[in-house]
């Protein structure tokens, strides 16, 4: 059985656009990573997974069930979403941050207790925060920021992650170091993770599948090498776009400016 399952995923907005006939499978453990240009429907796909709106028709379903059938609290316990703007209204020190993650575990007003101190601790460790664990979130840089919120995410211990955009606003060292971690954290605890990006050498080199997006329809879906092509690239992103492979199999990208008809 899959983990994650869309079934025939349709959704509709007032103002027009739709995703349409989306079909995905996504393993335990297994990254994935969503692509496509801008308006191709990947923010949509994050809500819909997130409950935040339900398919006009079809079906996704987690474990095997639909994800209406779970309750709020099972649900939250199930997925986390780290999404693309996070902001803090209030200035929370970046402990009280991470401890959120244990709010759907925790009775009303209960206090953290023995394995809520210990995931908290563990994202600490993961993510490499503890130099600001009493700081306040509202005075961390991008980069710093962006590791407490997946650490708040891993002290969820959610069976599913989703990311939309992790690498935004990050120099290259700070993406790749977001991705080692998410791998890392895959890897150690079978946690299965979509990933909203637009780097498609991050998406080659961290991703086990791949999914891209085009007008609110799935292109190709699966392994990376078989979806990063030069061909479907040009197809996609209305690019000119050259896709060469090294000796290991890692992917490197050229293109021009001039936009293909």
């Amino acid at each position: 059985m899959k983990h994650l399952e869309l079934c025939q995923v349709n959704f509709s907005y007032p103002s027009g656009f739709s995703l349409d006939g989306i079909n995905l499978e996504i393993n335990k453990g297994e990254i994935l990573g969503v692509l496509g240009p801008n308006g191709s429907g990947k923010s949509t796909l994050v809500q819909l997974l997130s409950r935040l709106y339900s398919p006009t028709t079809g079906s996704i379903r987690l474990n095997g069930i639909d994800l209406s059938e779970y309750t709020t609290r099972e649900f939250s316990r199930q997925v986390a979403v780290i999404p693309a703007d996070n902001y803090f209204t209030f200035p929370f020190s970046v402990s009280e941050v991470v401890q959120m993650g244990r709010y759907p575990y925790l009775g009303r007003l209960q206090r953290l207790r023995g394995r809520d101190l210990e995931w908290t601790l563990r994202a600490r460790k993961l993510t490499n925060i503890s130099a600001l664990w009493d700081r306040s979130i509202s005075a961390l840089s991008s980069g710093e920021r962006q590791r407490v919120l997946i650490a708040r995410a891993l002290a969820q211990n959610p069976s599913v992650l989703i990311f939309d955009e992790p690498s935004s606003h990050l120099d290259i060292n700070h993406q790749i170091e977001i991705f080692r971690m998410l791998k890392n954290f895959s890897e150690k605890y079978g946690t299965t993770i979509l990933v909203v990006l637009h780097d498609l050498t991050l998406a080659d080199a961290f991703c086990e599948e791949v999914a891209i997006l085009k007008s609110g329809k799935l292109v190709k879906s699966g392994p990376p090498k078989k979806v990063i092509t030069t061909k479907i690239l040009r197809s996609v992103f209305q690019a000119d776009v050259q896709l060469h492979r090294g000796p290991d199999g890692a992917a490197s990208l050229n293109f021009q400016l001039d936009i293909l008809d």
